[in-house]
């Protein structure tokens, strides 16, 4: 049979275009990042509870970043395909961290309206729970970096982690679907499940 890829070949042109923009990728990744904490202000529903406190989408350093480079906060997160995450993670942890991942998707597809068409390993970090020698050299660095913050008169917001967080990247190659789009999608999942 024949195919027409003519459609399919205009739209990958314009989005591996928007692929390179990275004030393109900013824009979703904050609108993700609002929106998985809870914070899109849009109307939208907010994601369950348990998303906002264990999904992490670094957001983006706006006076960093142009449109040919893109500066996010710092995640100490490992590749979720790293040896470390089988060392570390049994299967139920790992499982855990899967059916976040799912979860986060889903929500970000059909709530916030932000399909990521780049979801791969590489763009995909798990920060682990720290070890207790790293709390230990956190805590003292932590004490270090509050000592020197009480001197100017501010106040810490490190963020600990005693379970395992996703950490999602890489919002680039993202499209932003409509409500009747989303309903559409869902529908269609819905039916093949």
């Amino acid at each position: 049979p024949e195919f027409n890829f003519q459609p399919m070949m205009k739209e990958w042109t314009k989005a591996s275009l928007k692929e390179l923009d990275f004030r393109h990728e900013s824009v979703s990744l904050m609108e993700v990042s609002r929106g998985l904490a809870g914070e899109g202000g849009d109307g939208a529903a907010p994601p369950p509870v348990h998303l906002q406190d264990l999904i992490v989408v670094p957001r983006s350093l706006e006076p960093f970043t142009t449109d040919n480079m893109l500066v996010l906060e710092f995640s100490r997160g490992v590749s979720v395909g790293s040896p470390e995450i089988m060392e570390r993670l049994n299967l139920v942890e790992r499982t855990r961290v899967l059916q976040l991942i799912t979860e986060a998707t889903a929500h970000t597809i059909f709530t916030i309206g932000v399909f990521n068409g780049d979801p791969h390993p590489g763009n995909i970090l798990i920060e682990l729970p720290l070890t207790e020698e790293e709390k230990n050299d956190e805590e003292n660095e932590e004490n270090e970096e509050n000592e020197e913050k009480e001197e100017k008169g501010e106040k810490g917001d490190r963020r600990r982690t005693e379970e395992s967080k996703p950490v999602l990247l890489d919002f680039g190659l993202s499209k932003r679907l409509d409500e009747p789009l989303r309903l559409a999608f869902c529908r269609m999942i819905t039916a093949a499940a």
